[in-house]
């Protein structure tokens, strides 16, 4: 949760200590089984909650060096050093990890190990197409001049220098365009300089600055990646669990909400 900083470091807090209570009742399945119902598949169970708590301890630090969003609009703007590294964990933790963490859990946790045969391409392809998110995020930081890379420098929207990867958050009124009614917007940047949403939240708003190519993967291979495992683990209620959690925190806010306040609820 990213609304402020009391709350990322609480639900980092509690992340780190599910993930080490997993990582403990896994390790006493496999000495003891008969001590615990747990089995020791919950350590694999661990790295898969921990990553999701480096996000939000990684945001609890993002609160302190935000950028402002209209600064961030101008030309030969700077992200500050501190955000800029901050804003590359983000992606790291909360972006790119995901492509290794689901197939590798998968590996070694589906029907307790016995499914590995099942999820070997899974980590080989996982693995490469973790290594292509690094590229793209690296290749995007070093802004380098689309000719080099091949395309028409006007038409490569990422080589503007003013999109750098930061992180930012904005809290003031305006006017927003679509009805004309003045609303109060205590909420993150809007996603595209052109539009004007009503955010509700304060959140923040991470902004990477990755290399668009054609050889390296795009948001569609993220959900292809890191989502497909799951409709072949076992048991199937854990991945059901895992499927409806996805559901109530990302889908369901959109079906009942409108696009800009359904993200501003996360």
């Amino acid at each position: 949760m990213c609304w402020n900083a009391p709350v990322s470091i609480i639900s980092a807090a509690i992340g780190y200590a599910v993930a080490l209570f997993l990582l403990s009742k896994g390790k006493q399945a496999e000495k003891e089984p008969e001590s615990t119902w747990y089995r020791p598949a919950a350590k694999w169970h661990a790295m898969f909650v921990a990553n999701i708590a480096c996000v939000e301890m990684t945001e609890f630090f993002l609160w302190f060096v935000v950028a402002d969003w209209d600064e961030g609009q101008e030309k030969g703007f700077m992200c500050p050093l501190s955000n800029h590294i901050g804003t590359h964990f983000v992606y790291l933790f909360g972006y790119a990890n995901w492509m290794w963490v689901t197939p590798v859990w998968a590996y070694f946790s589906s029907n307790d190990g016995q499914d590995k045969g099942r999820f070997e391409l899974w980590v080989v392809l996982g693995v490469l197409t973790f290594v292509a998110f690094i590229a793209a995020i690296f290749f995007g930081s070093l802004r380098t001049d689309p000719i080099v890379w091949g395309g028409d420098p006007s038409e490569w929207e990422y080589h503007d220098k003013h999109l750098v990867t930061c992180t930012f958050s904005r809290s003031h009124s305006k006017q927003d365009e679509a009805d004309g009614d003045l609303i109060s917007t205590p909420g993150f940047s809007r996603p595209h300089e052109t539009q004007h949403y009503p955010w509700l939240h304060n959140h923040l708003y991470w902004r990477f600055h990755m290399f668009q190519q054609p050889w390296l993967p795009n948001p569609y291979a993220w959900f292809v990646v890191g989502l497909t495992p799951l409709l072949f683990y076992k048991p199937v209620h854990l991945a059901a669990t895992c499927f409806f959690w996805g559901a109530v925190t990302f889908i369901v806010p959109y079906l009942i909400m409108p696009t800009p306040q359904a993200f501003s609820v996360y």
